[in-house]
């Protein structure tokens, strides 16, 4: 009875099949100090968080323009968007028209 108490309080967590975490015989992890206090320093850090960023380093005045001040170039989107598109289109062949791919057999034209 005594061998049976203590082998009974030491839970194992054998390999079974399917869900283990649903069920009638689910297994339902405990709740421990560490893992309250790791979720109370996890809300802390995201609240840090959400106040570092609700505040801008700049305004929007100063965020207009600011690359051009430093001295980059293509500084918008949209033109380095195009960039990109025109770079692209470059690798492709350039366009050809059939005239253009028959032109070497015009060299002699007899009947004419």
């Amino acid at each position: 009875m005594h061998l049976t108490g203590v082998l009974g309080f030491y839970k194992r967590i054998t390999k079974i099949s399917g869900m283990r975490h649903r069920g009638k015989h689910r297994i339902i992890p405990q709740v421990t100090p560490k893992i309250k206090m790791q979720v109370v320093e996890d809300v802390f850090l995201q609240k840090r968080n959400l106040d570092i960023l609700e505040k801008p380093y700049i305004t929007k005045e100063q965020e207009y323009g600011h690359m051009a001040a430093l001295g980059k170039e293509n500084a918008s989107r949209v033109n380095f968007k195009a960039k990109i598109v025109e770079e692209k289109r470059q690798k492709f062949c350039q366009h050809r028209s059939l005239e253009d791919q028959l032109e070497h057999l015009n060299n002699k034209k007899a009947w004419e």
